[in-house]
Order: C-alpha cells, then sequence, then structure tokens
C-alpha cells in the first residue's frame, strides 16, 4: 500500500512471499513490470537500479525497503565512503544528502548531537551515528544481498579488519592529513603517525585471504571499510613524500587494483575522487579540523 492506495504489484509480491519478512515487504518504486501506481515514492538519487525479476532475491532487498531511511554524507568524507560504498553494494534505495544546513549548523547539531557524518535517520527520526554502527544496523535490518559472511571464524576476520581499516589505517591518515597545514604542522606527530600507519597496513597484509575480496570470493563490510582507505593512500603519504607507499604492500596493492572493479567500489571512488584522488588539488579537501566527519569538529555556526 503506497500513501492508502493498493498497487497490482503489491498484491503480485504477497502471493509469492514465503517468509514471514518477505510478508512485509513493500514495493519499491516503479520497479515492477505492468504496475500502474502513480504513487511510489521517488527513488533517491544515488541509487544502483532496481531489480526487474519479481521471481529473484533482489526483488526482496528492494521490496523490504522502508522509504524512510535516509543517510547524512559528503562525498569528501572518508569517514561517510564506506557506508555509502555498503548501501551501493546492497543495492539499498536509501536518500543520501548532505547534513541539512551544513556539517557545523545548529539546525544539524540538533539533529545528531554529535555533529558528525556518517548519520543514518532512522524511520522515526532517530539519528544512528558512526559508520560502523550503520553498517552493522543495515545488515541487520536487510539481510538480502549479505555483506557478512556465514562462519562465525570469517565474521570475526571482517570485523577485525575493520577495525584495522578504521582505527590503524584511516585516522593515521586523516591525524597525517591534519599536518599538511603549517599551523598544525609537528614533525614528531607525523612520525607517530606514520609509524602507526604502516602497522597498520602490514597487519592488514596479514588477515587478507586469497581471493578477489578481503575474505575471498564474497565481497564484505571489511572491503567497505578497507578499499575507501587504501583510495585515499597516496594523496596523503604523497604530501610526505612518500607516493608509493602502498606499493611496499604488494598484498595490499594487489588485493586494491582488484577488488576496486567492484560497481559498489568504483562508484564511491568516483564520489571521492575530486577530493582525495592524486590528482586532486590539495585545497579540495578542508585541513586540518575541518575535515568532514571528524569526531570533534568546530564549533557549531549558524
Amino acid at each position: 500500500v503506497h500513501a492508502g492506495v493498493e498497487c497490482d504489484c503489491v498484491g503480485q509480491a504477497m502471493k509469492q512471499a514465503t517468509t514471514p519478512a518477505m510478508k512485509q515487504a513493500r514495493c519499491p518504486p516503479k520497479h515492477t513490470p505492468g504496475c500502474d501506481s502513480d504513487t511510489h515514492p521517488s527513488p533517491s538519487r544515488r541509487t544502483l537500479p532496481f531489480a526487474q525479476d519479481l521471481s529473484g532475491p533482489d526483488f526482496w532487498i528492494n521490496c523490504m525497503i522502508t522509504p524512510g531511511l535516509i543517510l547524512h554524507s559528503e562525498d569528501s568524507s572518508p569517514f561517510s565512503a564506506p557506508v555509502r560504498l555498503a548501501i551501493y553494494a546492497k543495492d539499498l534505495p536509501i536518500e543520501i544528502a548532505p547534513p541539512p544546513g551544513g556539517l557545523r549548523s545548529t539546525r544539524y547539531s540538533a539533529i545528531n548531537p554529535l555533529g558528525t557524518i556518517p548519520c543514518l535517520m532512522l524511520d522515526d527520526g532517530t539519528p544512528l551515528p558512526e559508520s560502523g554502527a550503520i553498517m552493522e544496523y543495515l545488515e541487520d535490518r536487510f539481510p538480502m544481498r549479505p555483506l557478512r559472511p556465514a562462519s562465525p571464524e570469517e565474521r570475526a576476520r571482517v570485523r577485525l579488519m575493520q577495525r584495522i581499516a578504521e582505527l590503524q589505517i584511516m585516522t593515521p591518515l586523516v591525524e597525517i592529513w591534519q599536518q599538511t597545514d603549517p599551523a598544525f604542522h609537528n614533525e614528531q606527530t607525523v612520525n607517530m603517525w606514520l609509524t602507526r600507519l604502516v602497522r597498520g597496513l602490514s597487519s592488514m597484509q596479514i588477515y587478507l585471504m586469497e581471493g578477489t575480496y578481503a575474505v575471498g570470493e564474497q565481497f564484505s563490510l571489511a572491503d567497505c571499510a578497507l578499499l575507501p582507505t587504501l583510495y585515499m593512500l597516496p594523496k596523503v603519504s604523497g604530501a610526505f613524500n612518500k607516493p608509493d607507499l602502498l606499493e611496499a604492500y604488494p598484498l595490499l596493492s594487489t588485493y586494491c587494483k582488484r577488488a576496486s572493479a567492484h560497481a559498489a567500489a568504483a562508484r564511491v571512488m568516483a564520489e571521492m575522487a575530486p577530493f582525495w584522488g592524486e590528482d586532486s588539488p590539495d585545497s579540495a579537501v578542508e585541513s586540518p579540523a575541518q575535515i568532514p566527519g571528524l569526531a570533534t569538529p568546530l564549533s557549531p555556526q549558524s
């Protein structure tokens, strides 16, 4: 039912429903051939094409979506990229929009007290910040096209790789990038974070599995966390005369080239390119404390 109107494709969906989750399905916008309803919600400006096969699993992925979810994100935010990657990989028609009023506005602070991105607005208006929490929520709520492996051991490996990517690679990269601003530059601080970055890259190589993706042949949340981070690496390390740092880790370098061919990964990297691509201008990303999505943003502004 859309705005109180039942369309034929909902009836078709309910006839084919075989599980309680499927019986709760809602029809995605205009995806079903022959549906004449004009009351479907408009699709997000950032979604992959809806499934056309009523009998296929992608139909149920899209049908189980509640259109009230909104992800607040910015293309320049390295913290938001993993969540967008997960959304694209799962083909979820979730609206993606900048923070209302801007990241540091009082309007956005009233919505999300942390004042950070990414932030997923739930159906009831509750804000859910933090990329790891958002991706776990999406996996729990939308289990079709999973980004978590089946075995407990591989799931543990995915979570470990997510943590290494965020804490031991992404965090040092952001801290090092801050040091490109002469007002904040401190050689001792740079060396400290470079040491932590090298340790993180070395550790990640240990846990990479053979195959196309981080944990084998299944694209997972580990890839969502790792690929945007490795995409940033040449620009950040290049600012400190280490443009080929990734090449010093051949397993990671090969993995990055191979896994980046995934359609969702390529899409996110294209969004990041104007800010974090090797050829992007140094002024494309604000520095230091204004990097979008930092845990400690500047004071809110009207």
